[in-house]
């Protein structure tokens, strides 16, 4: 069962007070509870990923920039019914704003922003594209190589079959700040591949071993062996306005968000409908 760490499907809120971390559970409804205080260090910037089979993951995270840098973290932990469980740091360089999403019964990490966080020269500035997958089970990192693309903080993820794609705009002091561009990694022979990326404006989901974009009036699923985004028609009287953000919800369906209601896509039937508004 894939799982997104940005797109979770349960929808999870976490703030860092002292040592003291408050966070609803990866359950739709329910008070919130205090965590345990022997979790990770008080920090922010971190990659979470929460889903019932691995629990509420953090990984990394940095505190607030100081001059020209700032305290960057490669450890993290596993939040359980039982407690909080650390897991070794990753083969990848401390870092915070990287992106995180759920594959199988692991974790894909990747980009994000290092120490340097201000300087004159933008080739000082630190935003690795190399990452790690975490084995749950054996509770052990491998080094995902670097990306063919510029680093970016906060990226944006999708899965579908044993792919990731990344995507959205590269970090605005690279040279290509203005020239969006995507890549996906195949997870089962550890190789990337440059691929068109969606439209700027465009949220990604994996349905049925397949990537499609939502946004502005439009659907569109990623076909490889064109390497292109091409239309898909938009069953239901629902409009697709402009997204604040797209997630799996529980059925298989892909929940989408806008600023005034909430619609879901049904991928069997193919129908857009409205489920809620304000």
């Amino acid at each position: 069962m894939f799982l997104s760490g940005a797109s979770f499907r349960r929808r999870v809120v976490a703030s860092f007070l002292g040592l003291l971390m408050l966070a609803a559970g990866c359950s739709d409804s329910g008070p919130w509870t205090p965590t345990p205080t022997d979790g990770p260090s008080a920090r922010g910037d971190m990659s979470f990923v929460c889903n019932d089979e691995i629990g509420f993951f953090i990984w990394g995270g940095a505190l607030p920039p100081s001059g020209v840098g700032r305290r960057v973290f490669s450890d993290g932990a596993i939040l359980r019914s039982d407690g909080w469980s650390e897991i070794p740091n990753g083969p990848m360089t401390a870092r915070g704003n990287a992106g995180a999403i759920a594959i199988n019964n692991g974790i894909f990490v990747w980009g994000g922003s290092g120490s340097v966080v201000a300087a004159t020269d933008p080739e000082d500035f630190d935003f690795p594209t190399d990452g790690g997958i975490y084995d749950v089970d054996a509770q052990s990192w491998k080094l995902v190589p670097p990306a063919p693309l510029y680093g970016r903080p906060d990226p944006k993820l999708a899965v579908a079959r044993a792919e990731v794609l990344i995507y959205g705009p590269p970090a605005p002091q690279s040279p290509a700040w203005q020239k969006p561009a995507a890549a996906i990694f195949d997870i089962d022979r550890m190789e990337w591949r440059n691929v068109k990326p969606p439209p700027a404006e465009a949220f990604v989901v994996g349905v049925n071993d397949e990537f499609v974009a939502f946004g502005d009036g439009m659907m569109l699923r990623y076909s490889d062996p064109d390497d292109d985004w091409q239309p898909a028609d938009i069953v239901g009287e629902a409009s697709i306005g402009t997204l604040t953000a797209a997630f799996p919800s529980e059925d298989g369906g892909v929940l989408l968000f806008q600023p005034d209601a909430t619609l879901r896509y049904n991928p069997v039937s193919e129908e857009v409908a409205l489920i809620g508004k304000g």
